[in-house]
């Protein structure tokens, strides 16, 4: 029995005669062979050769491909710390936070708090009389170093009396000094003339004594100049002590108001401040309650307190996945919770080593425009992020379903000039229903889809329309 297709023969080795016989709603399917066996093996493929295969084929696509990876991922704040005291004493209380209706309440959980506000306020009686004395010394530092300046300025009068009086003893001397060069040459002339005998000895006697007079009196000169220098001296050392006084003072009025700073940064410890602004999360202490300085061991926070104006969206990204991921690829999260919203971002940061244990790599998000996120997307929520690891705009793209099954590299059969031709492609991205063929393949190529797994390289066909 033969049949024609479009102006060919195509035999059958068999034919099916079906009988059906209905009864009612029954309906009976007999079927009985017929005609010659089946030809052996060999003769079918020389046959099958030698007759163009109908097949389906299609061109290669152009279009964009995206890889990307999809992941569950959470939300963290951006930034979360607990607030601890960094000074041991009582809770007076706590600061007051305004509501739109104008009450208020104490700072508790829920509330919105701005960086360096004051949390809390503590009762620290010690500290406090510590501040007081040191107050107290800084004000006797004070009154010392008034105390030293007058002193350095008396003891510079002194210098200057003592130098005035040495300029005066100096001037006396080169009086003295003409005295006793006038006497001693009178002295000398009246000699001479005793010798010639025209002068009385008792003249000369007289000459002399006026001589050694002069002497004399040059010689308290110089002893009071001697003296004059010494209490100079005096008065300069007095002065030098005065200053070193002076320089010891303000030393100590340093120290002192160094001493009172500390005191009172310590004190300011009794407020407890705001690192950041944020939400406060957790209020473990109440009023009245004693708290332990941070430094005392194991001390209880008293509050926790989140940013939450930017927020971190956290994933860990499976091995296979690692390689492709780089800072700035864009990145969407869906939040069942936010009633399924996309909130689109970007990586900005990961590890860039993989956890040991579970073969992950963490990597985080940040969501754009954060001024603009809803208050509903919290930290700790759960949510899907969808990662795109590559974004190829005009990728060559097949049905996965081209494939011809083989255990080498990924192959196809394309139609060349009415023969299937074997051919080995390479692979880009593979969502396991689309794939960019990267490799040995143009947008030209024809592409057997239906009965590529009938056809055998180098076999005609023909591409049925």
């Amino acid at each position: 029995m033969s049949r024609y297709l479009n102006g060919r023969t195509f035999g059958w080795a068999s034919a099916a005669v079906l009988l059906v016989v209905a009864t009612g709603s029954v309906a009976v399917v007999l079927a009985r062979s017929s005609g010659p066996a089946a030809p052996p093996e060999k003769e079918a493929e020389k046959e099958d050769r030698s007759r163009p295969l109908l097949v389906r084929a299609i061109r290669p696509e152009v279009k964009p491909l995206k890889r990307v990876t999809v992941q569950p991922a959470h939300i963290e704040a951006y930034e979360k710390v607990d607030v601890y005291a960094k000074a041991s004493g009582y809770v007076e209380k706590f600061a007051r936070v305004r509501e739109p209706d104008g009450s208020d309440h104490d700072l508790d959980i829920g509330d919105r708090v701005g960086k360096g506000e004051v949390l809390a306020e503590l009762w620290v009686p010690e500290m406090e009389q510590d501040q007081r004395q040191k107050e107290a010394l800084v004000e006797e530092a004070q009154a010392e170093l008034g105390q030293a300046e007058a002193s350095s300025k008396s003891a510079a009068a002194m210098v200057t009396v003592a130098g005035a009086k040495l300029k005066q003893a100096r001037a006396e001397l080169s009086k003295y000094q003409a005295e006793v060069d006038f006497r001693k040459g009178e002295y000398e002339r009246y000699k001479r003339l005793l010798a010639e005998r025209t002068t009385r000895e008792e003249l000369v006697e007289e000459r002399l004594n006026q001589y050694r007079a002069a002497l004399s009196a040059l010689a308290g000169a110089q002893a009071a100049i001697d003296t004059a220098q010494a209490n100079l001296e005096v008065e300069q050392a007095r002065q030098a002590k005065a200053l070193a006084d002076v320089t010891s003072a303000k030393a100590h009025l340093k120290v002192a108001k160094a001493n009172l700073e500390q005191a009172k940064i310590l004190l300011g410890y009794a407020q407890v401040r705001a690192p950041f602004s944020g939400v406060v999360t957790r209020r473990l202490v109440d009023t009245q309650a004693f708290v332990q300085s941070a430094a005392m061991g194991k001390p209880v926070p008293l509050f926790t307190i989140a940013r939450v104006d930017r927020l971190r969206v956290i994933t860990d990204i499976p091995e296979s996945d690692s390689n492709w991921i780089k800072a700035g690829q864009a990145a969407t999260l869906r939040v069942d919770a936010a009633r399924g919203h996309l909130f689109s971002g970007k990586v900005v940061r990961f590890a860039d080593a993989l956890d040991t244990a579970t073969r992950t790599m963490r990597v985080e998000v940040e969501l754009d425009r954060p001024e603009k996120l809803p208050r509903t997307l919290r930290p700790g929520l759960y949510g899907t992020l969808t990662i795109t690891l590559e974004d190829i705009p005009d990728a060559l793209t097949l049905p996965t379903s081209a494939l011809v099954p083989s255990g080498e590299k990924p192959t196809v059969m394309v139609v060349d000039k009415g023969v299937a031709r074997r051919r080995e492609i390479e692979l880009g991205i593979n969502d396991g229903i689309t794939m960019q063929v990267t490799k040995n393949l143009t947008k030209d190529d024809r592409v057997i889809t239906d009965g590529k797994d009938a056809v055998r390289d180098g076999q005609l066909v023909e591409v049925f329309k």
